[in-house]
């Protein structure tokens, strides 16, 4: 424990503010099933919060992360599972918005103290047993908390009920948004500049469509604007955020027919740009192969400029192959860069964003999952690189302090015309060695060597992957010529 605090402060004493450039890509494993939703900056730390198993029950946590993305504490609640969009603060107050284990109506506006224990419990009762806590964010100091409210009609109904709260836990307002019969369901409600609510989510009839509104605080709906696409499948997350032109972006999905295009996906992803006022101005199809699935996960605006981010996950052809990506756009949907990632030690996992924050410098930190088990952090620079600004769009490397306390191997010459030499410290034991190009694709998978022959590839830039006993990978990329 001594070495580690020595360890601790030597970083902060070199680099003791956020917006020190130290690249990486890390995971930090916290037990079972984590779903890390949440990234916010606290007193020169970084904290996550994710929803996942707490001594064997489904409970919360809090991650109190150092700028060198290295775990310094996990708080742990088991008594609730929080919001997506939890904590957020107001003055010196924490909050959080929550529900017990139990589905069982009540929900709680939590306050939270430095440790991040439940210093405070505001109990609040929905008017039906199931209820489900959708999102929370703040407006003109107060905060507004989303419940799913469903409840039996002729088929099946939901509402939707908004609270505002005053940071004593009173309700400054309470209002439920209901369409008759049809079924809502919203994933996040955010804030525009002039302090309404806008949200995104399902709108169920007799088949399921996207939509987003805008809302003022006394709950009158200024507009509301439904994807014309049909979803076959219910409860894709739709996602908004306000850009800083005053338009609106969310995210939709296509569901086209059996007889569409077989080269292409029948259910790509989409986002429509709205006006201010809800009009209709625009929208972009992603159109990627028929063996591919994707996602989106989230939407950010831009700190610096006239640009937002596009978070989500994707697979990749006949195996599947992983990865999370960021689209940093400009605000008439132009691409200024397209990155995709994955951790080498998971290279056959699940890889997914959740949040981001844009420092002050440019630079972007993530907050994701890998393989279900362990969240995933990433520092890199304002072009989505580690520091490379020539990283390509495929980024499979990492810090080596991330996958080991020391540097395992060496490949040499780089570049090379034909023989790659592979040195491994004597600590690490190699299990196979594995070739790919940067778009992913694996050209080769070799038992151990010290050496590998590149004569019959073109020329041109490639992955060697050096995978070791106890799950360990190193990634090294090399040039043939």
């Amino acid at each position: 424990m001594k070495i580690t605090f020595i360890y601790f402060t030597f970083l902060f004493l070199t680099c003791n503010s956020l917006i020190c450039q130290d690249y990486k890509s890390t995971l930090i494993e916290i037990g079972v099933n984590p779903n890390s939703s949440r990234l916010i900056v606290e007193d020169n730390k970084f904290i996550a919060a994710s929803i996942n198993a707490v001594n064997g029950n489904a409970g919360s946590s809090f991650l109190e992360i150092s700028k060198d993305l290295l775990l310094l504490e996990k708080y742990d609640i088991e008594e609730y599972l929080i919001s997506r969009d939890s904590p957020v603060r107001i003055d010196e107050k924490l909050f959080a918005y929550a529900r017990e284990n139990a589905n069982n109506g009540k929900h709680f506006l939590l306050e939270l103290n430095k440790n991040y224990e439940v210093s405070n419990a505001h109990l609040y009762t929905s008017k039906y047993s199931e209820a489900l806590i959708t999102s929370v964010t703040k407006v003109n100091n107060q905060i507004v908390g989303v419940v799913w409210d469903r409840y039996e009609c002729e088929t099946t109904c939901a509402e939707l009920n908004f609270k505002l709260f005053n940071t004593n836990g009173d309700i400054a307002n309470d209002f439920n948004l209901e369409e008759n019969e049809k079924f809502l369901f919203t994933f996040e409600v955010d804030t525009t500049s002039a302090g309404h609510l806008i949200t995104g989510g399902n709108r169920f009839d007799s088949s399921s469509f996207a939509f987003a509104m805008k809302l003022d605080l006394e709950g009158n709906i200024l507009w509301k604007h439904v994807s014309n696409d049909k979803q076959s499948r219910g409860n894709v997350p739709v996602w908004t955020e306000e850009l800083s032109n005053g338009n609106i972006v969310y995210t939709d999905k296509v569901d086209r027919p059996n007889n569409f295009q077989l080269e292409l996906a029948r259910r790509p992803t989409k986002l429509v740009w709205l006006s201010s006022n809800g009009d209709s101005l625009m929208h972009i199809v992603d159109e990627i192969p028929i063996n591919d699935r994707q996602e989106l996960t989230g939407l950010q605006k831009g700190k610096h400029g006239d640009y937002f981010f596009v978070l989500g996950d994707i697979q990749e052809g006949p195996n599947n192959t992983s990865y999370a990506f960021i689209k940093k756009l400009d605000n008439n949907g132009n691409i200024i860069w397209y990155r995709k990632y994955q951790h080498p030690n998971m290279e056959d996992e699940f890889h997914a964003f959740n949040d981001m924050i844009e420092m002050e410098n440019g630079d972007i930190v993530t907050l994701g999952v890998s393989n279900f088990a362990n969240i995933w952090m990433m520092r890199l620079d304002a072009n989505g690189c580690f520091g490379d600004n020539d990283c390509g769009e495929i980024n499979i490397y990492t810090n080596t302090k991330d996958i080991a306390p020391f540097k395992a191997s060496k490949v040499s010459p780089n570049p090379t015309n034909d023989i790659l030499n592979i040195t491994v410290d004597k600590r690490r034991t190699l299990t196979k060695i594995s070739l790919s190009e940067v778009s992913g694709r694996q050209l080769l998978q070799l038992p151990a060597s010290t050496n590998i022959s590149l004569q019959d590839l073109s020329n041109g830039v490639y992955i060697v992957t050096l995978h070791f006993d106890n799950n360990i990978s190193e990634v090294h990329k090399i040039i043939k010529i």
